[in-house]
């Protein structure tokens, strides 16, 4: 039986201010939460999320502010 997902609402962003979400089911993010206040880093304790997504969950930063605050440099 597939779980329902739910929306975990990170940080608000430092670029536009607002806040970002997340979609994982309940026990995702259970057991992603126990395994960081053991110590785990976000990347360990949600290996299932892209490295942008990890990223709003520790700075806020949403993926397309990050582009605008750090656009890749022309060769």
């Amino acid at each position: 039986m597939e779980q329902t997902k739910i929306k975990v609402v990170t940080p608000n962003c430092f670029h536009c201010s607002k806040p970002g979400y997340v979609e994982m089911t309940r026990d995702q993010f259970d057991e992603g939460k126990k395994k960081v206040k053991q110590g785990a880093y976000y990347a360990d304790a949600f290996p299932f999320l892209a490295p942008e997504i990890v990223e709003m969950f520790i700075s806020g930063t949403h993926p397309e502010c990050w582009k605008k605050m750090f656009p890749e440099e022309e060769d």
